[in-house]
């Protein structure tokens, strides 16, 4: 396999991505820009293929199993970027089956940059397609780690504790600031400072010496009276106040209960 080697980085010399969503054409933009050969991104049309090395599919993780049957045989490495799908899901498709899940989110037109500095989880079912794998995640001055397949559900449901329900936390406080009669556009913008030093916090130090608050310090009087609230202006987040105390309880080392 012709492959592209500059500073202990090796490379496959043309890489084919299939998929045109936001890790796809992110990747197809970074991969470009490093000074890498790339065909597409690429859709179900296996006719435009031809040349590469490796392939990369950059599909919704249902649709894996089905994309490396159509591309099956067309180059001898094939991997996927899911964070918790098998390198199983490939099937027989290449001579060597990679996983490339870099540990970022993606939306609209994001540079190359991107990349940088982020982790990356890597996998391969042979000696050449690990390093393929890791040569790639270097590429883009990404923090390459392995994982094995058993270990990717739980590896991929922690990053979607830390960033998709992150979102979905933020939207339940901006529901509840919408309850005291904040405005839309208000309770969003108020929010975002705090969000940003609270993450700024937690990574600086951590999340116990990060965690601020009436929980934090032991101020039942006030926890009550926010479940109340919530319990009036947001009802169907109350379960989720409830949990979300508990756990900060926990790990600020204070099990009082909210009852």
């Amino acid at each position: 396999m012709p492959t592209r080697a500059s500073a202990d980085i090796t490379v496959p010399e043309t890489i084919a991505v299939v998929g045109n969503g936001r890790l796809g054409s992110a990747l197809t933009r970074a991969l470009r820009a490093a000074g890498t050969r790339v065909i597409g991104p690429l859709g179900r049309t296996p006719g435009q293929l031809a040349g590469a090395d490796a392939i990369v599919l950059c599909v919704p993780d249902a649709q894996i199993p089905s994309a490396a049957a159509v591309y099956a045989g067309m180059a001898p490495l094939m991997g996927h970027t899911s964070g918790a799908t098998p390198l199983t899901a490939l099937g027989s498709a290449a001579d060597g089956l990679f996983g490339l899940h870099p540990l970022q989110t993606f939306v609209g037109d994001d540079a190359p940059s991107r990349f940088d500095g982020v982790a990356c989880a890597i996998d391969g079912s042979t000696v050449e397609a690990l390093e393929t794998a890791r040569g790639v995640a270097r590429l883009l001055h990404m923090n390459a780690f392995e994982i094995s397949d058993a270990d990717r559900p739980a590896y991929h449901a922690a990053a979607c504790v830390a960033s998709n329900f992150l979102i979905t936390l933020e939207d339940a406080a901006e529901h509840i600031a919408r309850g005291a009669g904040i405005d839309a556009a208000t309770a969003h913008h108020m929010l975002v400072p705090l969000v940003e030093a609270s993450i700024e916090n937690w990574a600086a130090h951590g999340p116990r010496a990060a965690l601020t608050g009436p929980v934090a310090r032991g101020d039942q009087g006030t926890v009550l009276r926010q479940r109340a609230a919530v319990g009036r202006v947001a009802p169907e987040l109350l379960a989720l106040f409830d949990v979300l105390v508990e756990r900060t309880q926990v790990l600020a080392g204070r099990p009082e209960s909210t009852g």
